[in-house]
């Protein structure tokens, strides 16, 4: 069980579009030792780049970053890319955290907000998180997500061998617009009754 952002945190948490000067935290956020050994590894100066892009881009209903701000401090951040297919659009979504507000519920609320946006267009069809197996808290959110694990494709795994990408280590979770549909009318469910009390 995790334990509740504080009342302070809650009033001074901002989540905003990225602009350039988050680069920075962000890039600390990510060389964090913990952060580290639960994310795919990426040369930074190829990571910086790609974030530059996607900053720079603004594209409507495409790739974006978030960053969470506790205090006027960047604490963690959250990359929405999106993917287009025939009619259908489908959602991958990546994120990191300052391990200080780690199962304080900070990084929750930001997804189920991101979430219930994505989900209000019509086309979206689906969503898909990865983190490594031995990442205990972002399985468990995946849970209170409605998340539920997927196999990886044996060629995208061989693939992976072969560039040396640590896929075996690497978990998929799949969430579908009806099981979102679900989770978002139980939290209401349960906020409503928390108020009532």
């Amino acid at each position: 069980m995790h334990k509740d952002c504080t009342m302070t945190e809650i009033r001074e948490l901002i989540v905003r579009p990225a602009v350039e000067a988050d680069l920075e935290p962000m890039c600390i956020i990510r060389r964090c030792p913990l952060v580290q050994k639960n994310q795919y590894w990426i040369e930074e100066a190829s990571w910086l780049m790609l974030c530059e892009q996607v900053i720079q881009a603004k594209e409507p209903g495409g790739t974006r970053i978030d960053v969470l701000e506790v205090t006027g401090e960047v604490v963690g951040y959250v990359i929405t890319r999106c993917q287009v297919r025939k009619k259908s659009r489908f959602g991958y979504f990546s994120f990191n955290l300052l391990p200080e507000f780690w199962g304080r519920g900070l990084m929750e609320r930001e997804l189920r907000t991101i979430l219930t946006e994505f989900f209000q267009d019509e086309r979206s069809e689906g969503a898909t998180i990865e983190c490594f197996s031995g990442n205990k808290q972002c399985r468990r959110l995946m849970q209170r997500l409605s998340f539920t694990p997927v196999p990886i494709p044996i060629l995208e795994r061989l693939f992976c061998l072969i560039t040396r990408l640590p896929i075996r280590w690497m978990m998929r979770f799949w969430l579908s617009k009806e099981s979102w549909s679900r989770c978002a009318s139980l939290s209401i469910d349960t906020r409503t009754a928390q108020n009532t009390r």
